[in-house]
């Protein structure tokens, strides 16, 4: 798994995340984009297409994933494939 590492365009909070991830994607602007969430071996476990007018701020439900670490994948038209990992606890 290759990723283009550009200048900081998203967040996500909190990290590390025990129930719900927060995706904050203001800075990109109104464009669409595709999350993608791949676990420590490179398996695909969560996908999800986000319109333009979805507004600036995604969560993502991780009470399903494994405790473990995770690279989240966010990719548009207008820019280059960027990643930041997250790690999932349980409390």
């Amino acid at each position: 798994m290759h990723f283009d590492v550009a200048f900081e365009q998203f967040h996500l909070f909190p990290n590390p995340v025990s129930e719900q991830l927060a995706v904050d994607l203001a800075d990109l602007g109104k464009v669409d984009c595709r999350l993608r969430i791949f676990d420590a071996l490179g398996q695909e476990v969560y996908q999800v297409d986000a319109p333009a007018d979805s507004g600036q701020v995604l969560f993502i439900d991780t009470r399903t994933f494994a405790p473990g670490v995770y690279t989240l994948s966010v990719t548009s038209q207008s820019m280059a494939r960027q990643a930041k990992k997250f790690v999932v606890v349980r409390r």
